[in-house]
């Protein structure tokens, strides 16, 4: 079944001529090599021995090799997470996104630990847990200590020189 034209979106003539969210997305992208450019002008100390550069940037294994700067990983990381065109992929496919252009040591545990705090990744995540099962009475004994249940309730805040609560059921 065919939708009818009128139902789709046009962008108008007046858009066409605008930068759109793709290009605002490359001009982020450049602004974070910008900031790595920046960082390693500024401390050449603690820059990478690398043979191989591309536009003033060290390269490893053909990826640009960012620094030890957490700011610059964030803002990767928000580009090709947290952007509307990158939709919270996870950690693996993120993973993937990212080593395509970026390097540094430990980047994946990295990527791992900040995807595991996105608030929106954990309120829209799928629980892959199984429902509990549902409680069923116990059958009650017919004679008294026939049958005896305990439980240590400990540590809790101290209450009269008091911290546990042990239950005795009959």
């Amino acid at each position: 079944m065919l939708f009818p034209s009128k139902q789709f979106v046009n962008r108008s003539e007046e858009d066409q001529g605008e930068p759109g969210y793709v290009l605002n997305t490359i001009a982020t992208d450049m602004s974070i090599r910008d900031m790595i450019k920046n960082h390693w002008d500024n401390q050449p100390k603690e820059a990478p021995q690398s043979e191989d550069i591309e536009d003033e940037l060290p390269l490893y294994q053909g990826r640009v090799h960012i620094p030890e700067d957490q700011k610059i990983k964030r803002k990767i990381l928000e580009l090709y997470h947290d952007s509307p065109m990158a939709g919270h992929q996870g950690i693996t496919r993120t993973e993937e996104l990212v080593s395509r252009g970026y390097y540094w040591p430990n980047m994946n545990e990295f990527i791992g630990d900040y995807i595991k705090g996105c608030r929106t990744c954990q309120m829209a995540k799928k629980k892959n847990i199984r429902a509990h099962g549902r409680l069923q009475l116990l059958q009650a004994p017919e004679d008294p200590w026939q049958w005896t249940e305990s439980d240590l309730i400990a540590p809790l805040p101290a209450s009269r020189g008091k911290n546990a609560i042990y239950v005795v059921v009959d």
